[in-house]
């Protein structure tokens, strides 16, 4: 005879293949709650029509609960363990010899036991914990096996759960930095919007906005609603910000933004020109890759200082034979990453501007390229973000942030 537990009969049709787990038994008998066949019962279930007994009580060696359910529970966590006790209702004791989980989602389940056999005495009783660990999303279910001593050995009961992915808020700003160019002393600029995007499933708390640094940031103001602000998701919410500079120069400031995403806090780079400009930027120094490198990585990003003066951007020059066009113009930051392939050989320089026009070029630079093998790679798309520097773009070093979705085998160059 072979016994099957469960608080809840759904568990039976729903999660357990029964003619399989008790192909071999020659009287089933099921614990569901129910002193006759419940309406749900498929007799393919029980092929060759084994005599099945149904009732709400049991003789002899038990498992309570007859079953659980651990609901819903985060992909990459584990549930709290459900504690399950054996029962032996007869006045023999009983070796307990294994218990184990099978099931297509066995792996998810994991049972934390003491050290098999076990002897239970008659009327005694012992503990287990069952524990749902979910590796992706869905329903999911496995059986418990109990292998023991007594009559009806192996008792099986159900467990199930479900794996989901929490509702998160994700964080996005358009756009990340703004140059408001040159505005005359005593003058304010036109406003700036700053667009807020939540692209996640839940809601997007804003906190608090504030200037976090730069020695110019009295002469920026912004404006958003009063705060804390929850934005729904798909939702947006703008930050206005002005630029009105009292003396003559690179004004640099930068606002912070915290909320309750994972990449809290955001940043926020601004930069104007206090007066008018009436000269071209500085000639550009060139940085990295030094002039005639040799077995240069191919993940290779070419950097360079900030030009002197006031910068809208940089013209970069790139390519096996230097075009007369730009390659790229950049106007976030001093830095471009060229696609680069092994052994190759490849020449760059960089032009700054501004709106009187172009300043003095950099030098041509060269380098050569080295062989890099299959493991040394970095995959890109592992780039879950990346922030806008600052300074930006008038200061002689920079910070870049960014962000990956997942440790990889070397860090960006």
């Amino acid at each position: 005879m072979c016994q099957f537990y469960t608080a809840d009969f759904v568990l039976i049709y729903t999660a357990v293949d029964i003619s399989h787990t008790f192909e071999n038994c020659p009287l089933l008998t099921i614990y569901a709650e129910a002193p006759s066949q419940p309406a749900g019962w498929h007799e393919d279930w029980n092929p060759g029509n084994r005599p099945v007994v149904w009732g709400f009580g049991f003789e002899g060696v038990s498992i309570d609960p007859m079953g659980h359910n651990f609901g819903n529970t985060n992909v990459g966590t584990t549930s709290e363990p459900q504690t399950f006790t054996i029962r032996n209702s007869s006045a023999t004791g009983i070796t307990v010899s294994s218990i184990t989980m099978s099931g297509t989602d066995e792996e998810m389940f994991d049972i934390d036991a003491a050290e098999f056999p076990w002897t239970i005495a008659g009327l005694g009783t012992r503990t287990f914990t069952v524990s749902f660990s979910p590796t992706s999303t869905g329903n999911k279910s496995a059986n418990i096996s109990m292998v023991h001593s007594g009559e009806g050995s192996p008792l099986v009961v159900a467990v199930t759960g479900v794996g989901i992915i929490p509702p998160v808020p994700v964080f996005n700003i358009d756009p990340e930095s703004y140059n408001f160019g040159s505005i005359e002393i005593g003058e304010t600029s036109a406003p700036q919007t700053f667009t807020i995007t939540n692209t996640g499933n839940a809601a997007l708390v804003i906190m608090d906005v504030f200037f976090y640094t730069g020695d110019d940031e009295d002469m920026f103001d912004f404006e958003v609603v009063d705060l804390p602000f929850a934005i729904a998701p798909n939702a947006t919410l703008d930050i206005t910000v002005w630029f009105s500079p009292t003396s003559e120069g690179v004004k640099n400031a930068e606002i912070e933004i915290e909320h309750n995403a994972v990449d809290s806090p955001n940043y926020v780079f601004l930069t104007g020109y206090g007066g008018s400009i009436d000269v071209v930027p500085g000639a550009v120094t060139l940085l990295a890759p030094v002039d005639g490198a040799t077995d240069v990585d191919i993940k290779q990003v070419l950097t360079w200082e900030v030009a002197e003066g006031m910068v809208d951007g940089y013209k970069v020059f790139f390519g096996t034979t230097l075009p007369d066009e730009p390659t790229a113009i950049v106007t976030t930051g001093t830095s471009f990453a060229p696609v680069l392939t092994n052994d190759m050989t490849y020449s760059w320089r960089v032009v700054a501007y501004n709106e009187i026009g172009d300043g003095e070029s950099s030098p041509t630079w060269t380098f050569a390229t080295g062989t890099v093998s299959d493991d040394d790679m970095v995959d890109v798309r592992m780039v879950t973000g990346l922030k806008g520097n600052y300074p930006n773009p008038f200061n002689p070093s920079t910070s870049i942030r960014y962000q990956v979705s997942e440790a990889i085998n070397s860090p960006p160059s």
